[in-house]
């Protein structure tokens, strides 16, 4: 009634119309309109990057049962990992978030990666003359042991002397055939990684599938050699 009677020409008119025109339009409105929510700066975050590895100590090593317990601590707990837990994912670096939301711009940091290869093609069975047969906890000895050794192509060696040879036997028994005259530091060439680069520890692992029974039976052991190196 108010906009015929003021036929439009009061401002009353335009305020009646975008009344009527609110009422109308709202349930529209309320539909196509939203307020999202906007990620703001709160705080901030940190992570770390691991760029250079310097061991504190030499890596633990152990020959018949005996543990050599000076170590690096960190590369320590890397190893056992990798060893323990070879299933697992490689994990994130450590990190502080205020808002556990945070983003980095992409970066490299050093890691640990571990490789195993069989060599059990080194293997031949030898009986010994003149030499010990002793348990790793080093109780029982017998004379002229037979087992499963590395061939003769594996050189090891002795710091200083390159060219002396030393072989062992890897079955669930060792054979020892070191000559421990030296006082050199013993250590084996690598014989499945020759072009690996940043290496941390080369070493082999021998077991006999089937356990000691198949053992006594000279049953021939299986020879791995793993390397762990930075990545």
């Amino acid at each position: 009634m108010l906009l015929i009677r003021t036929r439009c020409k009061h401002v009353v008119s335009l305020a009646a119309l975008i009344t009527i025109l609110g009422l109308a339009f709202e349930p529209f409105f309320q539909q196509i309109v939203t307020y999202p929510d906007r990620m703001m700066i709160v705080g901030g975050g940190s992570t770390w990057a691991a760029s250079t590895f310097v061991p504190q100590s030499l890596p633990s090593t152990r020959r018949l049962g005996f543990d050599n317990n000076n170590r690096d601590p960190t590369m320590t707990l890397a190893i056992d990992t990798v060893l323990n837990t070879p299933e697992i994912a490689m994990r994130p670096s450590t990190a502080q978030c205020s808002t556990a939301n945070c983003t980095w711009p992409s970066y490299a940091t050093l890691g640990v990666g571990h490789t195993c290869q069989d060599v059990s093609d080194l293997l031949q069975y030898i009986c010994e003359n003149n030499t010990k047969l002793a348990l790793p906890q080093q109780v029982v000895s017998a004379v002229d042991p037979c087992g499963y050794k590395v061939n003769d192509t594996f050189v090891t060696g002795v710091e200083g002397n390159l060219g002396f040879r030393k072989v062992t036997s890897l079955s669930m028994l060792v054979v020892e055939t070191f000559d421990f005259e030296s006082s050199g530091n013993h250590f084996w060439n690598t014989t499945a990684f020759h072009n690996s680069t940043l290496p941390i520890l080369d070493f082999y692992i021998a077991y006999t599938p089937g356990g000691p029974e198949a053992a006594l039976r000279n049953q021939t052991p299986v020879l791995l050699e793993c390397l762990l190196t930075c990545k």
